[in-house]
This record gives structure tokens, C-alpha cells and sequence, in this order.
């Protein structure tokens, strides 16, 4: 591996880094003639990574991030991804993701809500073979909404809200 810098420098330490970093992903991927190139501009430092994989095709990638160091340790990220999917690619063995089941689709019914007894409310609640009904209650105004457990019993909930 070759490693280039463009308008800076090239320390023992920074070179360390970069090896570190990159040696694996030579290795992993088989990869020859690999060349990084780093290059620091006033704000941002850039990386480019070419190299040639066991089929001879040439493989090339950029980043960049605010610092040398940054830009080498997203490289080395961003070659592994892209990387990975080629050697997928190229070996023909790439995963087929499994359409998503679509999601349900959203009921909404408008309700009238209208005064009446819990026993009328129940009779309408069971005639039509519904698990809830939402009124008002005629004895006491409130709004009220009845349900039917799992084991048959039926309930009464009404609205407390907090302030």
C-alpha cells in the first residue's frame, strides 16, 4: 500500500494511522496496487482510496471529513461497505431484500355520538356484534364508552383528564 499526501506533510504517526487503519481491507478484500491519497485543504482534508481487485477492475472511493485522521477513519468505513457489495456483486451471491408486507390499511369511521342509557347503548352495542360502543350517557351527561372483555363481561370506561 502507498500512501500520497497532497499540501502537507507526511509524519511516521499519520502513515501508522493510515496502514492501521487500511491493512485489513487490502487483505480482506484481495486487493492490489492500492494507493491512498490524502489531501488537506484549508477547512476539510480529503481522502481517495484506488486500488485493483482479483478481476482487475479498478476500485475508487473518496471522502472527506475536517481532519486527516477523520477523513482516513471514514474511508476506511466507507470501503467496507462499498467493498463488501461488490464482492457481493461480483460473486453473484447478493441477498435479494423481501418486500415488506404492506401495512394494514387505516380504517376511519365518523361516529355520531348521541344520549342514552347504558341499557340501550348495550342492546345497540351487541345487535350490530361490536366489541365497543361510544355515547353519552342520559343519566349523568358524561361521556362514556362500554366494551366487552375477552371473557364476555362488559365494561364501562369514562374520561379523566388530567391538567
Amino acid at each position: 500500500m502507498k500512501v500520497v499526501v497532497k499540501n502537507f506533510k507526511l509524519t511516521s504517526a499519520f502513515e501508522k494511522h493510515v496502514h492501521s487503519k487500511m491493512d485489513g481491507i487490502e487483505k480482506k478484500f484481495s486487493l492490489d496496487d492500492v494507493t491512498i491519497t490524502v489531501s488537506q485543504e484549508k477547512t476539510s482534508s480529503s481522502v481517495q482510496f484506488l486500488g485493483r481487485d482479483v478481476h482487475g477492475a479498478t476500485v475508487k472511493i473518496k471522502c472527506s471529513a475536517l481532519d486527516a485522521y477523520a477523513a482516513v477513519d471514514k474511508m476506511r468505513d466507507v470501503c467496507k461497505e462499498k467493498l463488501a457489495r461488490l464482492k457481493e456483486k461480483k460473486s453473484g451471491q447478493r441477498r435479494i431484500a423481501e418486500p415488506a408486507a404492506p401495512a394494514p390499511a387505516e380504517r376511519i369511521r365518523k361516529v355520531r355520538i348521541s344520549p342514552m342509557s347504558r341499557q340501550e347503548a348495550t342492546d345497540k352495542m351487541t345487535s350490530r356484534n361490536y366489541n365497543f360502543w361510544l355515547f353519552v350517557d342520559r343519566e349523568t351527561g358524561v361521556f362514556t364508552a362500554l366494551y366487552r372483555k375477552d371473557d364476555g363481561d362488559m365494561c364501562v370506561a369514562h374520561p379523566v383528564f388530567e391538567e
